[in-house]
């Protein structure tokens, strides 16, 4: 005898919702032992802390700011593909427009 499509979609969509407040019953836990150790460690441990976050941050912007160079192709030694119009490729030299597939 087979299952109903209905009753299979509703088990399946039953055991999402387990599977996802068993995760989220987890990872609440695993925050407050975080939030708990954190503190326990005393406050000099989470100064320090804080300072190393913030120490982190002109390396993020810096990272970021190389990335966004790379990306709009100011750090020479390479060339950007050309950019894709509706699945056509528009070459730098030349009007002639080919399909992304195949070879020039």
């Amino acid at each position: 005898m087979q299952e109903k499509p209905e009753l299979k979609r509703s088990t399946g969509l039953w055991m999402a919702a387990r599977r996802f407040a068993t995760d989220m019953t987890i990872a609440a836990l695993a925050f407050a032992y975080s939030v708990w150790a954190i503190t326990g460690s005393g406050r000099d441990t989470i100064a320090k802390g804080f300072v190393l976050l913030l120490a982190g941050i002109p390396v993020y912007v810096f990272v970021k700011w190389r990335e966004g160079r790379r990306r709009t192709g100011e750090a020479g030694g390479f060339e950007l593909p050309p950019p894709v119009v509706d699945e056509m490729v528009v070459y730098k030299h030349g009007d002639e427009l080919q399909p992304a597939g195949s070879a020039r």
